[in-house]
């Protein structure tokens, strides 16, 4: 079965680094919760549509030093001021800007944040690195089988161990999984109250036992990515406790930018 073996190959090497690259916040957030996130990355908690559009940033080492993703025409969400949509990448950002404020006031500090986050991304993945995809819809699977040379070709170039494996739900994957010219995919089935599965890992158990193998990531390494994420929420906690209690600026009227994102339904709700 050459699905099978490719996903063999992917899980038999050994990792200094795991990323998620989308579509939505889950991707990262299972990597955290087995340990397997070691740092902040530029798409951890975007919703990135356009899959080609986040392999033509990678390709062309866009985000960094050689200019933003973000820009002046982002629009603000209609129903949730505080989120912002890039049409020209398509990406939505939920958890960065807040409705408080003018956008152009906040688009330098977001900007720097991300420029920091791209520069570690391509320095991490230098170094053998896993990334994670959760497919978002049969149409990005038709992109990735028509593109799977390049995309691996692009991600390979900056590191010759650097593997990718896709997560999808079982309903997009129309035919057998061999099928898929050995493209390493694992189904899901999708929760009946949702459009994707948040906890993954839990219904695709030999790939969360493949990624819980210390031949795949050191467990000392595992370890410490948990004890330092642990610090992180206390500090993150104690940070919030002391806003409430010195915070004095008050900011009650709700921002409205100029340019407005009308979508049809909210991409994924609270991600």
């Amino acid at each position: 079965m050459q699905n099978q073996v490719r996903r063999d190959e992917c899980l038999s090497a050994h990792y200094k680094h795991f990323v998620s690259l989308g579509f939505f916040c889950s991707t990262a957030l299972e990597l955290q919760r087995i340990g397997l996130r070691d740092t902040s990355q530029p798409f951890d908690w975007l919703i990135t549509g356009n899959f080609e559009r986040i392999i033509y940033i990678i390709d062309h080492h866009l985000g960094d030093a050689k200019g933003s993703i973000l820009n002046t025409k982002m629009r603000q969400y209609e129903m949730y001021p505080s989120y912002y949509y890039d049409d020209r990448y398509e990406i939505s950002y939920y958890h960065d800007f807040t409705e408080k404020l003018p956008f152009c006031v906040q688009l330098p500090q977001v900007e720097e944040k991300f420029r920091l986050r791209f520069q570690r991304f391509y320095k991490y993945i230098n170094e053998a690195t896993l990334f994670l995809r959760y497919i978002r819809s049969t149409d990005e699977l038709n992109y990735i089988l028509n593109h799977r040379d390049y995309i691996e070709s692009t991600l390979r170039k900056y590191n010759s161990g650097n593997r990718i494996i896709y997560i999808a739900n079982s309903d997009d994957i129309t035919n057998e999984i061999d099928e898929y010219l050995g493209i390493p995919i694992f189904p899901v089935a999708k929760e009946s109250s949702d459009s994707v599965v948040r906890m993954f890992l839990e219904k695709i158990p030999d790939l969360k036992k493949a990624l819980l193998s210390d031949a795949i990531y050191p467990k000392q390494k595992r370890r410490q990515n948990l004890a330092f994420l642990k610090r992180k929420k206390t500090l993150s906690y104690m940070k919030k406790c002391c806003t409430r209690v010195f915070k004095k600026e008050k900011h009650d009227t709700i921002y409205r930018h100029s340019l407005i994102y009308r979508s049809e339904q909210d991409d994924l709700g609270d991600n």
